[in-house]
């Protein structure tokens, strides 16, 4: 299934970027997510940035016959990568997202773009459930779960942003 989200804000590249790869705010949006538990990490090497996040959910809002094979909860592990950013400030990534021991994925890839009022965050890719039989009604499931999480998350960044 594809997942294209863009999201706007009226800061600039660089100060969303200080708040995405705050690690306060990888708890925040672990929280605001519905994670039951979470740990994440973020490192910064020449410009270039990993972050790396695992949080356990509820499986509550899937339908009944996804429940059933995956469980009352699920670990998702997100693994971002972010180049070094170029001279106006953009920034080019990888996104991949799965949930332990389910053949679940999404895998897509990222920018941020300056723009006259501030800059875009698009996240583009493909959510995958290679399970026999069931796969499409898992991806059905689940691919407004994470179009509802990439929402919230930049729902929250803009917060975080007008906090200063």
């Amino acid at each position: 299934m594809q997942i294209h989200e863009e999201s706007q804000y009226t800061a600039t590249p660089q100060e969303l970027f200080a708040v995405m790869s705050d690690p306060e705010f990888a708890k925040a949006r672990a929280t605001a997510s519905g994670a039951l538990e979470q740990s994440s990490d973020v490192t910064e090497v020449d410009g270039t940035a990993r972050m790396v996040s695992s949080r356990t959910i509820s499986t509550g809002p899937m339908p009944d016959a996804a429940r059933r094979f995956v469980g009352a909860t699920v670990v998702v592990e997100q693994v971002e990568q972010w180049s070094a950013p170029a001279s106006d400030g953009s920034r080019n990534g990888t996104a991949v997202l799965t949930v332990r021991g389910v053949p679940v994925t999404f895998e897509g890839t990222m920018t941020l773009r300056p723009t006259a009022t501030g800059c875009t965050h698009v996240l583009d890719g493909q959510l995958r459930a290679k399970v026999p039989l069931m796969g499409s009604t898992i991806e059905k499931a689940l691919g407004p779960i994470v179009t509802s999480m990439v929402r919230s998350e930049a729902e929250l960044g803009r917060t975080w942003l007008a906090r200063g």
